[in-house]
């Protein structure tokens, strides 16, 4: 009976929950290009991985198309990905520059995240991707430990963001004078050196 209970346990556990995404009966698109090709999920998942994609698309050529009488060009540059996206540095030349490619929360970025810089200041990002709530990965239980339960999206999304706002990562990038540009996964932060400054929202069809 144990092993029967202990059979159909591992049998359940092999097929029917799915990590970090919705279930079954509710995954039905198959990402077709990238990273992720091959893998099932949900259609809304699809759509902020495409986001992403052309955004990190658009970032790539732009720097791989200058050359050293323009600019810097991507492999000359660095990537920082705020909030939660590990698999966005595998669509890039970008070096990158975070201390840690897997989950990234707003109080490490101010504890480990400002220590590292501070032992590796040539490390710091030329180009720093602010994914909006709405492209982050972060899920349900992850926000309810860093904001708190019982508010809506829009409330999760704006307290997410003021946590950012009030970083030591968000400071720095705004003392040295970063351009901001509006993509449509999120903002994007650029060192304000003559090297990249033929870098302009036009780059990405904004």
């Amino acid at each position: 009976c144990i092993a029967v209970i202990v059979l159909f346990t591992c049998v359940y556990d092999r097929i029917v929950p799915v990590y970090r995404d919705c279930s079954l009966d509710k995954l039905s698109c198959t990402i077709e290009y990238g990273p992720a090709k091959g893998i099932i999920t949900t259609g809304e998942c699809a759509d902020r991985y495409d986001r992403i994609s052309r955004t990190m698309d658009c970032l790539n050529k732009v720097l791989t198309a200058s050359d050293s009488e323009v600019g810097n060009n991507a492999t000359d540059s660095s990537l920082y990905v705020m909030n939660f996206c590990p698999w966005a540095y595998l669509l890039t030349d970008l070096r990158p520059t975070a201390y840690n490619m897997w989950r990234i929360m707003p109080e490490d970025d101010d504890n480990m995240g400002q220590l590292y810089y501070e032992i590796h200041p040539e490390k710091f990002p030329d180009v720093v991707l602010r994914l909006s709530y709405d492209n982050t990965e972060y899920d349900e239980n992850t926000c309810s430990t860093l904001i708190g339960d019982g508010k809506s999206d829009t409330d999760q999304g704006q307290s997410l963001d003021r946590l950012w706002d009030n970083t030591k990562l968000m400071k720095q990038i705004k003392d040295k004078g970063y351009r901001e540009i509006n993509v449509e996964c999120g903002t994007l932060y650029i060192n304000n050196s003559d090297g990249y400054d033929y870098i302009t929202e036009k780059s990405f069809g904004e």
